[in-house]
């Protein structure tokens, strides 16, 4: 404690006031007989994922299918998707989108993951069962962050945990049920860096 004192007395700091905790002290006498201490900058943040471009999302999406109308585009990050009516007609699809799971080699099910075509947060989920995309159409949803129930919106439910398991894929399915369009596969966003 005497050797602290003179360091302090010695680096010309003004004295502590009685009480005053020995770490923040300390402290200030390792950062003076150190040198300058670099200043902390705030970490920066990924630049927001509204502002992708269209050349972000060109190629994203699958090469078509047959006579499929619609194709689900993977984007830059994972969870990030959009929906394309690639046909000449109005498309009706349901608002509710299915993320499956790869179970084997050639099968694919559905998890308890919560995902909406929605383009904005509201109380619940959407209003509507279905929604119409006109010809030619694109829509991007809000980005899923990989939570099973409040994964666009923030926290909503209670348990709500991170999906486990990859490699993932969005399916959309038309409103009257006969058809289902799937994207290609991605890795949960927790796992960008995951090979598929």
């Amino acid at each position: 404690m005497a050797r602290l004192s003179q360091a302090i007395q010695k680096r010309g700091l003004p004295r502590a006031p009685v009480g005053f905790p020995i770490a923040v002290v300390t402290g200030a006498v390792l950062a003076a007989s150190c040198g300058s201490v670099a200043r902390l900058e705030p970490a920066q943040m990924p630049p927001s994922s509204s502002k992708l471009t269209a050349e972000a999302s060109a190629g994203a999406c699958p090469q078509s299918r047959g006579d499929e109308p619609i194709a689900v585009c993977n984007l830059a990050f994972s969870g990030e998707f959009e929906v394309l009516n690639r046909s000449d007609q109005p498309v009706d699809v349901l608002t509710r989108v299915d993320v499956e799971t790869r179970t084997g080699s050639d099968s694919w099910a559905v998890t308890s993951a919560l995902v909406y075509l929605i383009g904005a947060c509201t109380q619940g989920p959407p209003e509507t069962r279905c929604m119409t995309l006109a010809p030619h159409a694109q829509f991007r949803p809000r980005p899923w962050s990989g939570l099973t129930c409040s994964g666009q919106c923030g926290p909503t439910c209670v348990g709500d945990h991170r999906l486990r398991g990859w490699p993932l894929r969005f399916a959309v399915t038309s409103c009257n049920g006969t058809q289902r369009f799937v994207g290609d596969s991605f890795a949960p966003p927790e796992f960008e860096d995951v090979p598929l």
